[in-house]
């Protein structure tokens, strides 16, 4: 296998070399954008959770007091819980 190399002069392989260090650059730029974007996505789904805990933690508390009220009910009117 024979290989053949060019001869470049030191202005065009630091031109290349600026060059491959500029494209990487903004590859990382752009990578560090849409890291933060999928962070804020995660954030605001995070909120939504948190709040839909909320909600579930009052359902729960309204379904007990309810149960809670017929039971007291259901004493009240015929002596004991109906099944």
């Amino acid at each position: 296998m024979r290989w053949y190399t060019f001869r470049m002069s030191t202005a065009e392989l630091e031109t290349k070399i600026d060059n491959l260090a500029n494209a990487m650059a903004a590859g990382f730029n752009e990578l560090r954008q849409d890291i933060n974007e999928v962070n804020q996505k995660m954030n605001e789904v995070d909120q939504k959770v948190d709040a839909l805990r909320t909600e579930v933690i009052a359902i729960r508390f309204d379904d007990r007091r309810t149960v809670s009220r017929l039971e007291r009910l259901e004493l009240k009117t015929f002596g004991s819980i109906q099944e």
